[in-house]
């Protein structure tokens, strides 16, 4: 089952990855980009969630 990852950064953007879960250990599949503004963080998500399905 993949997942979305977001992660928050001190400067204030967000990276958006995607991974499984495999032997107890997070293993990312996909960085799909790093979002400075609200839009450029739901366009990620998105194309996260295109690319999951």
């Amino acid at each position: 089952m993949l997942k979305i990852r977001q992660i928050k950064y001190s400067k204030g953007s967000t990276s958006v990855q995607v991974y499984k879960i495999e032997n107890r250990k997070r293993v990312i599949l996909r960085h799909i980009g790093t979002a400075r503004t609200e839009d450029d963080l739901k366009n990620l998500n998105t194309l996260a969630n295109d690319f999951i399905e």
